[in-house]
């Protein structure tokens, strides 16, 4: 398990989500599932 942060741009802004990748067993890939969302970085300083 890893986790990483993804940065989109988006009209209003950057905005922020905390990501964690695993291993599906039963699709037998890696995935990624969304853990937190922060939101705009504008409206977080």
């Amino acid at each position: 398990m890893a986790y990483f942060l993804r940065k989109e741009k988006k009209k209003k802004g950057t905005y922020l989500q905390m990501y964690e990748s695993f291993w599906d067993k039963d699709k037998k890939q890696p995935r990624t599932r969304n853990v937190k969302s922060f939101g705009y970085v504008e409206e977080l300083i």
